[in-house]
């Protein structure tokens, strides 16, 4: 949940207070540029973990192939003994 306090923590002036209504208020336009900076850096992240899972992905493959060939190897030793 978004509160006032850590909004103000993260990103100064852009809480207001009027004190005249005694109320709280937040400047929502201040907010979209570190929004869509946090969203950019977000998909970076996605985007590398992607690649990593495409690699790893190709790497069980690969050594489910060598194990099919070494279980292949291991019944034609079997069958000539």
């Amino acid at each position: 949940m978004l509160t006032l306090n850590k909004v103000d923590e993260v990103i100064k002036n852009v809480v207001t207070y009027d004190e005249n209504e005694d109320k709280y208020g937040v400047s929502y336009t201040e907010l979209i540029p570190v929004l869509i900076k946090a969203i950019q850096e977000q998909q970076k992240i996605i985007e590398t973990q992607e690649a990593q899972y495409e690699a790893l992905n190709n790497n069980i493959k690969a050594l489910e192939d060598r194990l099919n060939k070494v279980e292949l190897l291991k019944i034609a030793i079997n069958q000539k003994e």
